[in-house]
């Protein structure tokens, strides 16, 4: 009995070369699925991050705007129709009170403040005197300008009219 167990302890050498890098293979492909995975992961969240960044000003930008012609009394629109100007009615007549136009790549109000940053395209499409279509296109580069394919564009559009 003594020699059986002596037999069976030295023939246990450990591990062959063979089966060393078979292990070393499988825990790269494991480890590179992982890093694949979280690496994936990490560009999904920054893409639907960017896009819910940018509806929201869009959306910002289309409330700010749609609040000061519900309230005028008519609108005017430029031959481009990348202008917009927003008249109230007054004791003296009707006085400019607000006007938005595309400029620096921002949408910007009567006194060049920025209303949203960030906007590649502005359309005003009159519909008549008191009504208006607005189309307003937000654009975000992810913080890769040198890549066009994953740029996020949003497109927001309305139609308003002045209730007074």
């Amino acid at each position: 009995m003594r020699s059986r167990i002596a037999r069976t302890a030295g023939s246990n050498r450990g591990f062959t070369l063979v089966e060393i890098m078979a292990s070393i293979a499988v825990t790269a492909v494991v480890l590179g699925a992982g890093i694949a995975t979280y690496v994936g992961t990490i560009r999904s969240w920054d893409g639907t991050s960017s896009l819910a960044h940018i509806q929201r000003e869009a959306s910002l930008a289309m409330d700010v705007v749609t609040r000061q012609i519900r309230g005028a009394s008519s609108i005017a629109i430029n031959d481009d129709g990348d202008s917009l100007s927003v008249y109230y009615e007054t004791e003296s007549g009707e006085s400019l009170a607000a006007a938005y136009y595309l400029g620096d790549c921002s949408l910007r109000d009567i006194d060049n403040g920025v209303v949203v940053p960030s906007v590649s395209a502005v359309t005003f499409t009159s519909i008549d005197s008191r009504t208006v279509n607005i189309d307003i296109t937000l654009t975000d580069d992810m913080g890769t300008p040198d890549l066009d394919s994953d740029d996020q564009t949003t497109l927001m559009s309305s139609t308003v009219a002045c209730r007074n």
